[in-house]
């Protein structure tokens, strides 16, 4: 059977998905990437063959609609050239989700729509409500992340006994080498050539951590990793770690608190810690900015800060590879978005061991943060109550804190690549057990004019 797997990139999470549905005896896997380049995330190209074939849409050297149009035919052919029995859409919002639907209703063949959108996302109308469940009723089946997910689609016209879950996994095992086996085994199991695992030596200026083995651990400290954009609401949490760094007694060490990441909010963030009296250190210079930003000396993956301790990292965006050795020496893991449809950097922070600080909001904290046990909720506007979150993190003792931890890795170990290997069969059985949903006049013409659009 061949199965072809659509999205706009393939970033390291859509590849080891795709990998694990590779390894489906009898699956034929086949996927489809838009742009070669994320338009969201620097995420480095890779060549390394992961089992399945893959087809990547030429560069067309345009933008807008210009560029839809142009990309159209290079994407109906890329789907023609694999011929699949089944295709797996991400989602409905874009012209190549859209084009994917109306190929395969036009070719006979069966859909799956991937999705992890709940109806506390966004703003609702009635209008897009009702174009959603037209587009949406086309699908023989779905694939989503949690039960949120799936009572949404099923509010859109799917069924809940026709869509299957496990979308949203990352390969844990990767994540959680640094912090079980230590650093030095990590850079022995995912070697490179260069950079961060290909022992390069560390200099001021490099952008790159030592390849040498830690001689002591550097947490712990909080960590977040993020877009710096609006709705991640990291305003918010560096208004909390200030309140934080203001709680603690005298005599007690406040933690540090390292942001991963860029965007276009990352001056007004550096700012906001000067305002309320915090200490910065950039470890990288902004891409969206043009002054240079100070350079955060490493030592042995140690965070050299002042004796004060309390202080914001800008540690910068960092590649898949780089991500286990901050994970791996955090005390604990926040995520404070507004709204968040998941948040892998959750599955991520699990998988490494870490307790989670994360807002209720976020789709990943409904299904695996478990109050006291991994972890604590608490609400995106309410900075006190984060700060006070914070304090009672750090003052737990190290044991209290490797047991949230090893709850951590317990609940997310169902949750790698597999489980979305075992979704996406489901999912195929589903889509193959029921006659085929055809697309009416109606249909026909709404994708056309949104496509178009």
């Amino acid at each position: 059977m061949k199965v072809a797997f659509v999205f706009d990139h393939f970033g390291p999470y859509h590849l080891a998905r795709i990998s694990a549905a590779a390894k489906v005896p009898e699956w034929d896997v086949w996927g489809i990437e838009l742009h070669p380049k994320s338009r969201t995330y620097a995420w480095d190209s890779s060549d390394a063959a992961f089992g399945f074939h893959k087809i990547s849409l030429p560069n067309v050297g345009l933008t807008g609609s210009a560029e839809r149009f142009a990309l159209l035919p290079h994407q109906e052919r890329a789907l023609a050239s694999c011929l699949p029995d089944v295709v797996f859409v991400n989602g409905w919002g874009d012209f190549m989700s859209l084009e994917t639907i109306r190929w395969a209703k036009k070719q006979g063949v069966r859909l799956v729509v991937m999705s992890e959108t709940r109806r506390v996302d966004g703003e609702r109308s009635w209008w897009g409500e009702w174009v959603k469940s037209r587009i949406v009723s086309l699908c023989d089946a779905g694939l989503c992340g949690g039960e949120s997910h799936r009572r949404y689609l099923g509010e859109l016209g799917l069924p809940k006994d026709r869509v299957a879950l496990g979308y949203n996994a990352v390969d844990n095992e990767f994540f959680a080498v640094a912090k079980k086996s230590g650093l030095q085994d990590f850079r022995t199991m995912w070697p490179q050539e260069d950079g961060i695992l290909g022992g390069t030596n560390f200099n001021a200026t490099s952008n790159s951590l030592p390849a040498t083995a830690p001689e002591a651990p550097a947490g712990p400290y909080f960590l977040a990793s993020n877009r710096f954009v609006e709705r991640k609401n990291l305003e918010q949490l560096i208004r909390a770690y200030a309140g934080y760094v203001g709680s603690l007694q005298e005599g007690k060490k406040a933690w540090p608190m390292v942001l991963l990441g860029d965007g276009e909010l990352r001056g007004k963030l550096e700012s906001l810690c000067g305002e309320l009296g915090v200490q910065v250190f950039s470890v990288q210079e902004s891409v969206f900015s043009r002054e240079k930003e100070c350079d955060l000396k490493l030592n042995s993956y140690k965070l050299k800060t002042p004796a004060e301790s309390d202080c914001v990292i800008f540690a910068g965006f960092r590649q898949v590879e780089e991500l286990p050795i901050f994970y791996a020496e955090a005390g604990a893991f926040i995520h404070p978005a507004v709204s968040e449809p998941w948040g892998l950097v959750i599955n991520e922070a699990m998988a490494s061991g870490l307790p989670i600080l994360s807002s209720g909001n976020v789709g990943a904290a409904e299904e695996l943060v478990q109050e006291g046990v991994n972890g604590f909720s608490f609400d995106s506007d309410d900075v006190e109550g984060l700060a006070g979150l914070m304090a009672r993190m750090s003052g737990m003792s190290s044991e209290e804190r490797l047991a949230m931890g090893r709850a951590s890795e317990r609940l997310i170990l169902e949750w790698g690549p597999e489980r979305f290997a075992r979704g996406a069969q489901e999912a195929v059985r589903v889509a193959m057990s029921a006659p085929m949903k055809c697309a009416g006049i109606l249909d026909r013409i709404l994708l056309e004019m949104l496509i178009r659009k």
